[in-house]
């Protein structure tokens, strides 16, 4: 359950979301809460129904994230997969695929890293490696990650 404020500067209005951890598509169905000082509880709505129809479905947001959003994801997936430290990392390729019927963001690059540290009488040695990440386009989750 998260709680957060939403408003345009003027005015701010409390908002609800409760995410769904796992399951199916089945819950995507409207459902009122009150926000009281004991605590969240469900109002139960004055319209119930008829016995065999189905209460109003919710319109998904269809949002998604943009291109860069996407780029920066994928930075911080490679940085944190990295077990050394990342001299540098860089973006080659980037563009929108479509995975099935799941638009994806495909980001490429080189990332340089401390294979071996330096020491008192010995040089640090960095290597080259390639990076691929598919960002899903809608959510922003990370599909694939290959370093």
């Amino acid at each position: 359950i998260v709680l957060y404020y939403e408003g345009d500067g003027l005015t701010r209005t409390r908002a609800l979301e409760v995410r769904k951890m796992r399951g199916t598509d089945h819950s995507d169905y409207m459902s009122f809460f009150d926000i009281t000082d004991e605590g969240i509880r469900t109002v139960k709505l004055e319209e119930v129904p008829a016995p065999g129809e189905r209460p109003k479905k919710v319109e998904k947001k269809r949002e998604g994230i943009s291109l860069e959003q996407a780029e920066m994801a994928a930075e911080h997936i490679v940085t944190q997969h990295m077990r050394g430290r990342v001299r540098g990392l860089t973006i080659e390729t980037s563009g929108m695929k479509k995975l099935g019927d799941i638009p994806v963001f495909k980001i490429s690059g080189t990332v340089e890293h401390v294979a071996r540290p330096g020491g008192f009488s010995r040089r640090e040695v960095t290597e080259m490696r390639f990076w691929t990440v598919q960002v899903d386009a809608r959510s922003g989750k990370i599909l694939a990650c290959r370093v």
